[in-house]
Formats: structure tokens, C-alpha cells, sequence
């Protein structure tokens, strides 16, 4: 696609950034969901039994951490030993804050048949066929969702009812709903709740019903009763149509339910498609005297896009991001063994927006699906697993566009037996013959962030292992996960951003680990690509580069279970892998990684590449980032913390359909497997200077905002920045309405940085999120024109002056 630029030379405003007045921060809207001890399975599959630790399994507590309250529910004695009001702080600082201390609550299940009650007594948490009965549905930043399907109900004589029945709980930041559902029961005539806070006030709900709902606020120890939907949503409708949206009041969910209907979308068939998004006016009314926190949840009836789909709540006036996120959570999985309530295909995105008393605001719900700005969005997003087997707890899904998968994570190292569980390309030829661009690609799957052995060669598992969605895209995202071994020694704390691009996946993970008590580690690894028990690839051959420089071309030496061959010093150094086979059969990219930094106490710790040969499955090697080596001690209070880049672009010009034109010519030149992951280590390793706002990182951009009209300004060096180069501009002012432009070194004029230019005037083309302080992060992915990369280019970010 050749790319249209317009000039303009716009006259700065001298109006005070200002930014929204009537959008109001809350940073207490924030809620965790974790295993106190760790996730409570016994059978490990793939693994060793000699990897297990009992204690995961012995005290099973699933832990609710919120700005407003903490509870601790016991799975297995169906419990509540924790039920606090909580002084929070803000989202991403509360992802590395404790909750260490609980008071106890409790918690009272019943159901009646034939006039006896049977009270819920124990649960069971892993069944005989080792399945977990407790379930994750929702995950993010503003709901918390999950069930528990082994409930043993007893009468006072130890008998058993003979169904478990269907327990729930639904924790929004300030408030949380059980619901107890024996729909599937006919036979049951009555069912019970009560809750009793530590103070010793009860929260009943008592019904001749065989489903109930109890919602309670924590932190004020208060009941709730139902909501009416038109006081609070007093305006909903499709924004080009005009047609109205179904809104309801949903008892379950606790939540305002808006039902949406978007047309489905067919990239490969429709050229229009890649400048699809649809918009929604919601009016979110607070009709009370006292502020109050509205939760919403946006639910797709027709979904046009599963594996990549962003909301974004923008200002209703002219489109700004507002910096209140939507969380999303979906799922795609039945199963043909059992049958559950939330299994099958459904997507929905859920808020909550903070009024003050007695007023309104209208928003518009911008949803964005494969591409924004004719640039393939990214997305990353909570995917329950409810109906893929029952040997499971949490999974997220990222996409460049949305029509496959590019990585998926399993945080607990549950059922992918490895935290990066599936990888793919983007970009290139699908697997199914029936598709020839947007389709699924083949799977490059397993890679780890840490590997913990300690002395005696015990496999450290993590636990209180927490998610901070922080950015969920369509730009750029950023999504952290943190937690402990299970040891207690360290805590870590992985991060992963994913970036919009024409040309190839391209993602970078960052490592941190707090050594809490001196170790003396048998193996340790800091991020590990390819996986112990992930099945993975087919290579046979590796190369190892430093910028132009080839070090050497290795053939691969499978197998052993043992290291093999001389360890690699990796300090800013790139490794290209010739992949030949994926577990699908096919193949249509290469891999490769590049160490941008790593660090030891802040002072440059040069890291390790190492490879281990591996035979679970079949024999394979894998590539351990490391000290010099992989058994070297640690003492408390000691901190390691690195980043690498991440890229799959395609093997060849016939298999690559992205309209990225100049990285095609240079795909077209290409002689070597290697050379686009050198190209990316020579290019993107960038000497930015900065004019306007200071520079945080040359790559990606990061610049800390000038408290100015200009927010940015930059220059991007000859022989640098190729694909769409993602730039974060710091802590500026909330609410603002941006604008990004280039100019070319040997041009006066500057151009919009925008694919299609009509855009900008709606103040789409940029995301823009909260941070905990009030300020926002804003993201903007600028190119290069086509045939430009030999010049020197300009870029400056600012404001429009329109910031009321």
C-alpha cells in the first residue's frame, strides 16, 4: 500500500494543557485475583511428580485484592478467612503490595430438599481425575470472576444432597456478588446464603428459589439490592445508526449489562474492512446524592473478532481517550465431555466509571478490532479456558490483528506446562489452504521466564501470582505479571509489550528479580526461549550476530537433557533461529531475539545464552539466558533485571502478504535465514535525540513529556527506525487532545503521522491510559514514508490547545 501523507503547518496553541474537567480519576477501580500458595494441583502431566509441592495442594485460598476491600475464600473448608476494608493504592503500585493480614469472615451455603438443609461444608478443589473444580471466568483490571463446581453439601447427619450445585463470586473494585445456582436441580426448593463480616453483622439472602444472589460491599459491610438499569444508563446507541442498545441489570454480574450487535467481519473477502471500527454513545447517569462507582459491562451478541478486539472508553465530544480502560474477557472453547455455563463463544468488556453525585457523562465505547489506521492493532486480553479440559486456571491471549493468536500466557504453568505458551506469526501464509492472508499460522510455541532450581535441585513453582493489565492496546500494550517462588527467596516480575505493525510480530518481554534470601541455585535461568515440556518447533541450524556482524552459525545438537556447546555472551547480541517445521506441519517464519539490556544492582550484568538439549516429547533445544552461568549464587537484596525484543517475520517474499513495502524489498533481497532479525538489531537500535520532553529509552520510544504545548520532539537518525516505531510519551497531563507529525531532513513541510489523515480530527490515531498519579502515558506508532529510511527524520507530539 503506497502511503499518503498531507501536509500542513499547523499554528501551535498557547491554551494551558488543562486537559478533561469532568473526568473523574478514582485509582482505587482496580481488583487482583491469585492463589495465596500457589495453584493447588497435584498432577503435574507433562512435568516430574518429583516437581510437585504439597503445600500448593494442602491450603487452597484464593485471594481478592482491591482498592477498597481484600477478601481470602478457603476452597476447600468454603470459607471466607478473609473479609477486610482496605486503604489501596493504585493499580500498578498494588500489584507488588502484600495482603498479609486478614480478618476472618464467614461464609454459609445451603439448599433445602424435602424440608432438609444441606449445608456446604468442604469443597473439593482437584477431583480424582485430577480436574480443578474451581474456575477462573473473568480476569482484569475491574472484575474478578470464578466458580467453584465441587462443593460437597451434607445434612446434619453427614448425608449427602448429591449435587454440588453452582457456586460464584463476582468481585468488582468496591463491591463483591455470591450466587448459588441449582437451576440443573430440580428437587431443590430453597437455597441460602449468609455472609458474616468480622464485626459479626450477617448478610442474608433466603429464598424459596433455587438461584440467589447476595451482593455485599466489604469495606462498608453493607448489603446491596437490585439496581433499576434506566437510572443509571440513561442513553445507549449505535453511534452512525442510531439504533438503541438493550441495556439490563444483570444480578449475577452485579452490573449494567449493554447488549451490543456489531456485523461480522471478513478480511480476507472485504478490502473495506481494515478501516472498520464501530463506535457506542453510552450516557452513564449517577442518580444518587453521594458519588458512586457505575459498573458496566459491554457484551458482544454477534462477536466479529475474537482473538483481537479492544474498547477504549473516548470523550463523546470529539473522541479523546478519557484513560478509562475496558477490560476484556472471552472465551471459544466447548467441551464435548461435560457442559458449563460459561463455555462456548461469548466477549465482554467491562468498567466502572466514578460520578459525582447527581450527574452524568456520555462517553463513546470505541471498539477496534483486526486493524486501526489500516495498521494491524494489537490486543491482550484474559481467554478462560472453561471448556478446553479441566486441568487449567489462567490464560491471556495477545494478537497483532485478529484473526489468529501471536502469544499466549499461562501464568501458573498449568496446562502449557510453560508460562509463553503459544507463539505464531503474523503476516504470513495461514495453515488452513483455505486462506491465503488473515488466517491462523502455524505454532512456534514454549518459552519461560524464569527457571528456578534451588540447591538440593527442587523446582521452584511461583505463587501469589498477580496480572496488571496496564495497556490492553490497540497501539502498544503492557501488560505485567508479579509474584513469589514458592520458596520465599525472590520475587519476580515479568513484563510483555506487544506493538502495532504492518511487518512482523514484534513484542519485548523485560525480567525483575528481588532476591529476597541468599540462594545457591542448581539451574538458573532468566527468560528461556523454546520450552522443558512445550512441544515447539523443528531447527537445525542457529546463527548468532552482533549488528552486521555474523558470529557463527551452529548446528543444533538435540537431546542429552544437559547443556551443550560453549555458553554465548549475549550482551546487545542478536540470535536467529531457521525454524523448518512447527507442530502443525508447516512453516512460514523464523525466530529471533535480541538482548537490549541486563542488569545487576543497576550496573550492566552481561548475560548468557545457553543451550540445553532437551528429549521430552522429542528431542529439541533450548535457549537458557543466564549468568556466565546457570548455577551462579545470589544474595539477599540483590536485583537482576533485563529486556529482550522478540520477532517472527516471515522466511520468504512467498510468504509474507503485509503491506509493508519497504520491509518486502528488503525481504525480497534477503540471502540469509538471519538477515531481517539483524536488520531489526541494526535499525531499531536507534540514537534518538530529543529537542522537546526527555528521553527515557531509544527503543521503543520513551520520552518524558515537556510541559509545553509540544509534549515530544524528536529526531530519528539516517539508518534507523523501521516498521511502525512505537512512541510513548510520559506522565503528561490527562485528557489531552494530541496530535503527531514528521517532517523529512530534507523538507520544511511536515506531514501527519497517520495512515489515513481523515482520522485525525476524531483524536483516534493515539492511546491513552491512566497512571497512578492522575497523569497519562499516551502511545503513538509512527512509520517512516516509503524509501525514506537513508534520511534523517523529525517528530513532534502536542497539543491542540481544545483541552477543556
Amino acid at each position: 500500500m503506497n502511503k499518503k501523507f498531507i501536509a500542513s503547518l499547523l499554528a501551535f496553541s498557547t491554551v494551558p494543557l488543562t486537559g478533561f474537567t469532568d473526568v473523574v480519576f478514582n485509582e482505587k477501580l482496580y481488583g487482583y485475583i491469585y492463589w495465596e500458595n500457589g495453584l493447588p494441583i497435584t498432577d503435574l502431566a507433562r512435568r516430574p511428580d518429583s516437581w510437585a509441592n504439597p503445600d500448593m495442594a494442602a491450603d487452597p485460598n484464593l485471594i481478592i485484592q482491591t482498592g477498597y476491600y481484600n477478601l481470602r475464600f478457603d476452597a476447600d473448608d468454603v470459607d471466607l478467612s478473609g473479609f477486610d476494608a482496605a486503604e489501596g493504592s493504585d493499580y500498578m503500585s498494588a500489584l507488588t503490595e502484600d495482603v498479609t493480614e486478614f480478618s476472618d469472615g464467614s461464609i454459609l451455603l445451603k439448599a433445602y430438599k424435602d424440608g432438609v438443609a444441606y449445608t456446604a461444608r468442604t469443597g473439593v478443589v482437584e477431583n480424582d481425575d485430577s480436574d480443578l473444580e474451581v474456575h477462573l471466568i473473568e480476569n482484569g483490571q475491574f472484575l474478578q470472576r470464578f466458580d467453584h463446581t465441587g462443593l460437597v453439601f451434607t445434612d446434619s447427619d453427614g448425608n449427602e444432597l448429591g449435587s454440588s450445585g453452582y457456586f460464584e463470586v463476582t468481585a468488582w473494585p468496591d463491591r463483591v456478588v455470591f450466587t448459588l445456582d441449582f437451576s440443573d436441580d430440580a428437587d431443590v426448593e430453597r437455597t441460602t446464603i449468609q455472609v458474616k463480616s468480622p464485626e459479626g453483622t450477617a448478610h442474608l439472602k433466603d429464598s424459596y428459589l433455587n438461584k440467589i444472589n447476595l451482593a455485599i460491599k466489604p469495606q462498608d459491610d453493607e448489603k446491596l439490592s437490585t439496581l433499576t438499569a434506566s437510572r443509571y444508563i440513561t442513553e445507549a446507541y449505535e453511534a452512525d445508526t442510531s439504533d438503541e442498545l438493550d441495556v439490563t441489570f444483570d444480578s449475577d454480574l452485579y452490573a449494567f449489562y449493554i447488549e451490543l450487535d456489531p456485523d461480522k467481519i471478513s478480511y480476507s473477502t472485504d478490502d473495506t474492512a481494515v478501516d472498520r471500527y464501530d463506535e457506542y454513545v453510552i450516557e452513564v447517569t449517577n442518580p444518587t446524592d453521594t458519588e458512586a462507582n457505575i459498573p458496566l459491562v459491554f457484551a458482544q451478541a454477534t462477536i466479529p473478532t475474537i482473538t483481537g478486539t479492544v474498547m477504549l472508553l473516548a470523550d463523546y465530544d470529539d473522541g479523546r481517550p478519557t484513560g478509562l480502560p475496558v477490560q476484556i474477557s472471552k472465551n471459544w472453547h466447548k467441551s464435548d465431555d461435560y457442559v458449563h455455563k460459561h463455555e462456548g463463544s461469548w466477549l465482554r468488556g467491562s468498567s466502572m466509571v466514578t460520578l459525582e453525585a447527581n450527574s452524568s457523562k456520555k462517553f463513546k465505547l470505541r471498539v477496534i478490532y483486526g486493524y486501526w489506521d489500516q495498521v494491524g492493532a494489537v490486543s491482550h486480553a484474559q481467554l478462560s479456558l472453561i471448556g478446553y479440559g479441566n486441568t487449567h486456571w489462567k490464560w491471556d491471549e495477545s494478537a497483532v490483528g485478529a484473526w489468529g493468536e501471536s502469544m499466549t500466557y499461562d501464568p501458573n504453568q498449568a496446562i502449557a506446562a510453560a508460562f509463553i505458551a503459544d507463539v505464531r506469526p503474523t503476516w504470513t501464509t495461514p495453515t488452513s489452504s483455505s486462506y491465503t492472508d488473515h488466517g491462523w499460522t502455524g505454532n512456534y510455541g514454549g518459552g519461560d521466564f524464569l527457571k528456578y532450581f534451588d540447591e538440593n535441585g527442587d523446582y521452584r513453582w511461583g505463587k501469589k501470582i498477580k496480572t496488571a493489565y496496564r495497556w490492553t492496546g490497540p497501539n502498544m500494550t503492557e501488560v505485567l505479571y508479579s509474584g513469589y517462588s514458592d520458596d520465599d527467596k525472590l520475587r519476580f516480575t515479568y513484563t510483555t509489550q506487544q506493538v502495532r505493525s504492518n511487518d512482523y510480530h514484534r513484542r519485548f518481554h523485560s525480567y525483575k528479580y528481588e532476591i529476597l534470601e541468599d540462594i545457591e541455585p542448581t539451574r538458573f535461568v532468566y527468560h528461556q526461549m523454546a520450552a522443558d515440556y512445550y512441544t515447539g518447533p523443528d531447527f537445525d541450524y542457529f546463527y548468532r550476530g552482533n549488528g552486521s556482524y555474523l558470529y557463527n552459525s551452529v548446528q543444533a545438537d538435540h537431546g542429552g537433557n544437559d547443556y551443550t556447546g560453549d555458553s554465548y555472551y549475549f550482551h546487545k547480541r542478536w540470535l536467529a533461529i531457521d525454524d523448518t517445521e512447527t507442530s502443525s506441519g508447516d512453516d512460514s517464519a523464523n525466530r529471533g531475539i535480541i538482548s537490549l539490556a541486563s542488569t545487576l544492582n543497576d550496573t550492566t550484568k552481561v548475560p548468557y545464552l545457553h543451550t540445553y538439549g532437551r528429549t521430552w516429547g522429542s528431542d529439541k533445544t533450548l535457549f537458557d539466558l543466564s549468568g556466565e552461568s546457570t548455577s551462579e549464587s545470589y544474595k539477599a537484596g540483590d536485583v537482576i533485571e533485563g529486556k529482550l525484543e522478540f520477532i517472527m517475520p516471515a522466511e520468504s517474499s512467498s510468504e509474507y502478504w503485509g503491506d509493508d513495502d519497504d520491509f518486502a524489498d528488503r525481504l525480497a533481497a534477503y540471502e540469509n535465514s538471519w538477515d531481517a532479525i539483524q536488520d531489526e538489531h541494526i535499525y531499531n537500535n536507534m540514537s534518538i535525540s530529543v529537542s522537546k520532553g526527555t528521553l527515557q529509552q531509544s527503543y521503543p520510544v520513551v520520552i518524558n513529556a515537556a510541559d509545553a504545548t509540544v509534549l515530544a520532539k524528536f529526531t530519528i537518525p539516517a539508518d534507523s527506525g523501521v516498521g511502525h516505531i512505537p512512541v510513548v510519551i510520559q506522565n503528561a497531563s490527562a485528557g489531552l487532545a494530541l496530535r503527531a507529525q514528521y517532517k523529512m531532513e530534507d523538507s520544511d513541510s511536515w506531514q501527519w503521522a497517520a495512515e489515513n489523515s481523515s482520522n485525525i480530527n476524531t483524536n483516534a490515531l493515539y492511546q491513552g491510559y491512566y497512571n497512578g498519579d492522575g497523569t497519562m502515558d499516551y502511545v503513538f506508532n509512527i512509520i517512516r514514508p516509503s524509501g525514506t529510511l537513508s534520511k534523517a527524520m523529525t517528530v513532534r507530539v502536542f497539543s491542540t490547545g481544545d483541552n477543556n
